[in-house]
């Protein structure tokens, strides 16, 4: 991973049915749902359609979103994250922002790729929006992305509302996708240049430090990454794929196969661990 020789893909950022994890937004989205149905994308899709507004329900979830970054536990991972000293690219699909916050804390330079779902009048839907510390918010087809090379990208597909709460209110941007329809709107949309997956992250596959965070295998989100890998090609073959999930259902090993991916059942913080006792030991033949 650290040598950008592996493609890792870790459980979700934070673990179980915790603060922060999909079953627990769901939860707070639609607390009247039985165990069974608290599924997010179904959860939030119940949630808007009974508010009645976009708005509102953006803004119910970035509360509720605050609400449990608070009683969340601190993440071993970020520390290993904060270690790595190439520039790294990392896939994140969880609508909090304590990674950033932690990168923030110890001075760390980075940029957030993430897509524009909805805009005033519909003129910037589909495009990209690039977050640059202490720079003004830019706005560019997916093929035109221009990152520098020295840079830590952040990708978020799936957005955030909390990202919204720095930007000029008369941009009336909307990043996040989180219900059945805004997933559907996401791939429809990946099928052209301008508002595709950007292709420049081609080539960080097989070249920069790599994680995917915050993938429990479910439905969308084995879509999602399919369409990460077909708009690559073969490039992500030279690096060895695993999981770092223990599996939920046979459809889900189904699903890893497909992404060739090995999967390691272990616990996140295990993982990690053994990250660092490598690269200890590594440092010590040096």
């Amino acid at each position: 991973m650290i040598s950008g020789d592996s493609i890792p893909f870790i459980d979700p950022f934070i673990d179980g049915d915790g603060p922060l994890s999909p079953h627990a937004l769901a939860k707070g989205l639609a607390p009247e749902s039985e165990e069974s149905e608290l599924i997010l994308t179904m959860a939030a899709e119940r949630n808007e359609q009974r508010i009645g507004s976009r708005a509102i329900s953006l803004k119910n979830l970035s509360r509720l979103i605050h609400e449990q970054s608070t009683k969340a536990p601190t993440c071993r991972l970020h520390e290993l994250i904060t270690s790595i000293t190439k520039p790294w690219f990392i896939v994140y699909t969880g609508f909090d922002l304590m990674l950033e916050n932690r990168l923030d804390e110890e001075g760390h330079d980075y940029i957030i790729v993430t897509h524009i779902g909805r805009s005033y009048e519909s003129r910037h839907n589909g495009k990209l929006l690039v977050l640059r510390k202490g720079q003004t918010p830019e706005i560019c087809p997916a093929d035109e992305l221009i990152t520098e090379k020295d840079k830590n990208v952040i990708y978020r597909p799936l957005g955030s509302p909390l990202l919204h709460e720095a930007l000029d209110e008369d941009l009336t941007l909307d990043t996040v996708a989180i219900t059945e329809s805004d997933h559907l709107a996401f791939l429809g949309r990946s099928y052209h240049e301008s508002t595709q997956i950007p292709t420049r992250f081609a080539r960080w596959l097989d070249r920069r430090p790599l994680l995917f965070l915050g993938y429990a295998m479910e439905l969308w989100h084995f879509r999602l990454v399919m369409k990460v890998f077909q708009s690559v090609g073969g490039h992500y073959r030279r690096a060895s794929t695993f999981a770092v999930r223990k599996s939920t259902s046979p459809m889900e090993d189904i699903a890893w196969r497909r992404l060739r991916a090995k999967r390691l059942p272990i616990e996140r913080d295990d993982f990690v661990n053994r990250i660092h006792e490598q690269e200890h030991a590594h440092m010590s033949r040096a």
